[in-house]
């Protein structure tokens, strides 16, 4: 029978060597052969991808995926309206758009 450290050394390796998780934060706890997945991943299909994964893994009897989808960075919603210097009017507005 693998010992703990074991089970997670193979986890992790699997995790790594697998080209669509390669540079993915993913944390593994193990407790009676259930696989707990936490952390942070770019995108649905590479949260789908770990559990795939992980539960291939010889003696591991189920996998939770507890992986969260980061929001990218150059994700934004519409622009914010910013009053104008002449803030008396309060139909005066600039909107700002990011460049």
């Amino acid at each position: 029978m693998k010992s703990y450290i074991e089970k997670i050394k193979e986890i992790q390796d699997e995790l790594k060597w697998d080209p669509e998780l390669f540079e993915s934060e993913i944390h593994i706890e193990i407790k009676d052969d259930i696989v707990t997945l936490t952390g942070n991943v770019e995108n649905e299909k590479k949260r789908r991808t770990a559990e795939r994964v992980v539960s291939k893994v010889d003696g591991i009897k189920s996998v939770v995926n507890n992986l969260q989808v980061k929001q990218l960075q150059h994700e934004h919603t519409a622009p914010p309206e910013v009053p104008s210097p002449n803030s008396g009017d309060p139909d005066m507005t600039l909107k700002v758009s990011g460049a």
